[in-house]
């Protein structure tokens, strides 16, 4: 291995590049976030989630993220985060 990094194998050089997300400590989402959700789902209907999610959807702000976080985790019918949910165009 040279100064800089890099390894040479079979004449091909390459170089290992310390992770730089995948460090990152997890948290875990407020609970009240998982009762929010669970209130909403409880309390208005598919289609009303789907409105509310509408009118955050293109929101850049704090608040329309933690909304589109919240209404995600209420439309699904099982998803331990939003993470897991793919949406299809």
């Amino acid at each position: 291995m040279s100064a800089s990094g890099d390894i040479e194998r079979a004449g091909v050089a390459f170089r290992e590049v310390p992770a730089t997300f995948g460090r990152k400590e997890i948290k875990p989402d407020p609970v009240w976030e998982w009762d929010f959700a669970a209130s909403l789902r409880d309390k208005h209907s598919k289609e009303e989630l789907h409105a509310l999610y509408s009118r955050h959807r293109e929101g850049e702000s704090e608040f329309d993220h933690l909304m589109r976080r919240v209404l995600v985790r209420a439309m699904a019918k099982k998803s331990r985060s939003p993470a897991d949910i793919i949406f299809k165009h």
